[in-house]
């Protein structure tokens, strides 16, 4: 990752990440702790796509 990468996201991008991770907070308060590791999975590919 190049430096200023990071600066470069739109403003979609924030509120597509700031969205997911709402949804993701309510399946967590909602899940079991073993479905934590899957969730951490699925922010790690979400990120890659970005």
């Amino acid at each position: 990752m190049r430096q200023g990468d990071a600066t470069r996201f739109s403003a979609g991008h924030r509120l597509a990440f700031l969205g997911f991770l709402g949804n993701l907070e309510r399946s967590l308060l909602m899940s079991d702790p073993g479905i934590i590791q899957e969730i951490i999975q699925a922010v790690i590919d979400f990120l890659n796509s970005l």
